[in-house]
């Protein structure tokens, strides 16, 4: 017969039954796949929240572009246009050739702008449309200084624009009061320096150039060469002299000269006029219409230099 003990008592037995029930128990409800082991870090990271960062942009506008001359051709399907571009020291100049609204666009140059040059800056000027509708025709020409300062048809280097493919090619050196022939054979000008008329085909070649009829020694004043005219068939043409050029006016005559291309002679149609004739259109063969600086107009016969006063 044992004896009871404490192994042997009802508490202890009911106690060691309960704790081998209860964890069988709890294991048969769960899952019994053992979970992944996950490391975890050393230190987690920080939950701050994440800041924008700012980042400067610079806008750049667009560039301020100036219209400063327009030329449109004699059928108005072409527009030549110079315009001033940019601001500050970054300033060019663009030309620009193009038609029906920009359907087909040249730009003929660009170039840098500065108003540093003591005659101002030499702007490319449209000079004439030819009557084929071919080319355009320009050069470029400065703001001038002093009494020869003026919007003149001239400049320096009287160049071609081939509409069609937008090359460009010299034909001239320039000069002043640039005039082309009715029917597109020729340019006229008077040369920088010598004042001589200079004939040029308008393929490039010098013709002619005819020479100085006077010396502002001979008069005694500064003289101006002025206003070529073609005659309506393009074999001749007539100039004025201009006498007193800086001197307000005071003291001016003027003389009409005729250029003939054939023989390559010039007559003086009028010497020495107190009133300032300055010829206005030669549309007529035998007859150029002038004006006095008083506003009279006259009829000059084109051989021989007689008024006809118009009433």
């Amino acid at each position: 017969m044992k004896l009871p003990g404490p192994a042997n008592t009802f508490p202890h037995k009911f106690l060691c039954i309960m704790m081998l029930t209860v964890p069988s128990l709890l294991l048969a409800g769960c899952n019994t796949t053992a979970p992944m082991a996950t490391a975890l870090p050393a230190a987690l990271p920080s939950l701050t929240p994440t800041q924008p960062v700012e980042t400067t942009v610079t806008l750049t506008p667009p560039a301020a572009e100036t219209l400063l001359r327009e030329s449109i051709s004699p059928d108005e399907r072409w527009k030549a246009q110079v315009y001033l571009t940019g601001t500050g020291s970054a300033q060019s100049v663009r030309f620009v050739v193009s038609n029906d609204a920009g359907a087909l666009t040249w730009e003929v140059e660009r170039q840098p702008f500065s108003d540093s040059h003591p005659g101002g800056f030499a702007f490319p000027r449209s000079l004439h449309w030819s009557a084929d509708g071919r080319y355009l025709y320009f050069s470029h020409l400065s703001t001038g200084d002093g009494c020869y300062a003026g919007d003149l048809p001239a400049g320096d280097s009287i160049q071609r624009v081939d509409l069609a493919s937008g090359q460009v090619k010299n034909i001239a050196p320039g000069g002043r009061y640039i005039r082309f022939s009715p029917d597109d054979r020729y340019l006229a000008a008077f040369a920088y320096g010598s004042n001589a008329l200079e004939i040029y085909s308008l393929d490039g070649k010098l013709q002619t150039s005819f020479q100085a009829l006077l010396d502002s020694t001979q008069v005694g004043m500064e003289l101006d060469w002025r206003y070529p005219i073609w005659s309506p068939d393009g074999d001749a043409l007539i100039y004025s002299i201009v006498s007193g050029v800086c001197d307000q006016w005071q003291g001016y005559q003027s003389w009409i000269v005729r250029a003939d291309l054939d023989d390559q002679t010039q007559t003086f149609l009028v010497e020495a006029d107190d009133r300032l004739l300055t010829p206005l259109a030669w549309s007529e063969p035998e007859r150029i219409l002038v004006r006095s600086l008083d506003q009279h107009t006259f009829w000059m016969d084109a051989s021989d230099g007689r008024l006809t006063p118009i009433e």
